[in-house]
C-alpha cells in the first residue's frame, strides 16, 4: 500500500466516524463536528454557553444530581440516587393550612383581587428588591406567585399599575379544590 492510499483511508475512516457521531455545523465556511450527546437525530446537541445547574435546584428531592440535557437547548435534568429521571422539582404547587407559602412554586400568577402578576425580574411598573439575584432560592421565575421574605403567603407585585404596588395570591390550598380554601 502506497502513502496516497494509507491517506485515502484515512480520511475517509475519519469522515465516517465523524459522520456518525454528530452532526455537522458550519462556521464561515469551516465545518465541524459536535457529539451527539444521546440526542436523537432530529433534535441537535447544542453548545451550553452557562451551565444551567449551577442555579437550579430540585425542591422535591434536595439529593438530586443535576445534568444538563443538550438536546435542542440547554436545560437542566435531575436524576434520583437510583439515576432514575426526576419529573417534577419545581416545589408544592398548593399550600397547606397554616404554611406561609415560602416552598410553593406553582404557576398561580394573578392575585386575590384578579390583577396580573409583574416578571420578577422586572422593576416595572413597581420597582423592588425581590429579583432572581438577590432571592436565588426563592424561585422568582416569570411571573409566578412566591413568598421570598415571609409574608403572610405567596404574593406578587401588580403588573397592571402601582396602586396596589403588591398583593397576595389566590393560590389553592393543599387538600381543597378551590383556592384559599372556598
Amino acid at each position: 500500500m502506497n502513502i496516497f492510499n494509507i491517506a485515502t483511508l484515512t480520511v475517509v475512516i475519519t469522515f465516517a466516524c465523524l459522520a456518525s457521531s454528530g452532526s455537522m455545523n458550519s462556521d464561515k465556511g469551516a465545518q465541524t463536528r459536535e457529539p451527539r450527546d444521546g440526542c436523537s437525530e432530529d433534535v441537535p446537541a447544542v453548545t451550553c454557553i452557562s451551565d444551567p445547574c449551577l442555579t437550579a435546584q430540585c425542591h422535591n428531592n434536595p439529593d438530586a444530581r443535576c445534568e444538563v440535557d443538550k438536546c435542542g437547548e440547554c436545560t437542566e435534568r435531575f436524576y434520583d440516587v437510583t439515576g432514575a429521571i426526576i419529573l417534577d422539582c419545581h416545589g408544592p404547587v398548593c399550600v397547606q393550612d397554616g404554611d406561609d407559602g415560602s416552598s410553593y412554586k406553582g404557576d398561580e400568577a394573578v392575585t386575590v383581587s384578579g390583577l396580573v402578576c409583574q416578571r420578577w425580574d422586572s422593576q416595572s411598573p413597581n420597582k423592588h428588591r425581590q429579583t432572581p439575584e438577590i432571592y436565588p432560592n426563592a424561585g422568582l421565575d416569570d411571573n409566578y406567585c412566591r413568598n421570598p421574605d415571609g409574608e403572610a403567603g405567596p404574593w406578587c407585585y401588580n403588573a397592571e399599575g402601582t396602586s396596589p404596588r403588591w398583593e397576595l395570591c389566590d393560590v389553592a390550598r393543599c387538600g381543597n379544590t378551590t383556592k384559599n380554601g372556598t
